[in-house]
């Protein structure tokens, strides 16, 4: 190989690894900054669920899931990710009722606590497959305006739609099983419907034949 060939090889493979540290930086977490309020409008207006992190600086179970916060990137940043630091913001630590580090508390674009936990995960998966579920449970988080108002986007009915349309399918699976006798099989998909899609029609449904089952047992 020449001096000019390994030239040009060396500038390749430099480009090569400049494009994957960019590729890299593009899946970090990026905490929201500012004040709580602010995060919460940023949070509303990017239609995700508020994540808060509260930690200390001593605090090694905050370092431990701060590393499995950057393992899980893609999965952290369908929140809006949101670090205090206790210690520092006492009054939102004592708003929130931290009593533990890190506690976590997620929170809808209205303001309104919707789940949280103290501790970190015993791995990153499990702390990707916790905050999955919370995502599965509250489904689609509907945009607002800077002043609070909610958009009417499209992809909010198109979602609840789509819900709807599994949710029944499944119903329809629970009923096959029904006419054949199999309640075990009925009633272990009915509790999944209730479970995943709970704002359907279907789950209505299946909640009243989940009290059927059950009474029915009861006999």
């Amino acid at each position: 190989m020449t001096f000019t060939q390994f030239c040009g090889a060396a500038t390749i493979l430099s480009l090569l690894a400049f494009q994957a540290l960019d590729s890299l930086g593009s899946e970090r977490v990026k905490p929201i900054t500012g004040s709580y309020k602010q995060a919460v409008r940023k949070a509303g207006e990017s239609g995700k669920l508020l994540m808060i992190d509260f930690y200390t600086d001593w605090c090694g179970y905050c370092k431990k899931m701060d590393k499995q916060i950057e393992e899980i990137p893609d999965t952290v940043n369908k929140f809006a990710y949101y670090k205090v630091n206790a210690e520092q913001d006492r009054a939102l630590a004592k708003q929130f009722k931290v009593r533990g580090y890190p506690t976590v508390v997620i929170v809808k674009p209205d303001g309104s606590e919707f789940h949280r936990w103290s501790g970190a995960y015993k791995t990153s998966a499990d702390f990707k497959r916790a905050l999955e579920g919370i995502l599965e449970k509250a489904g689609p988080v509907a945009k607002t305006e800077s002043d609070g108002a909610t958009k009417t986007a499209s992809s909010s009915p198109a979602a609840k739609s789509a819900n709807e349309t599994a949710a029944a399918n499944e119903l329809k699976t629970a009923q096959t099983y029904l006419n054949v006798n199999r309640k075990a099989d009925a009633a272990k998909v009915l509790k999944q419907i209730v479970a995943k899609y709970p704002d359907t029609e279907a789950a209505a449904t299946a909640r009243g034949k989940l009290d059927e089952i059950e009474g029915e047992g009861s006999r």
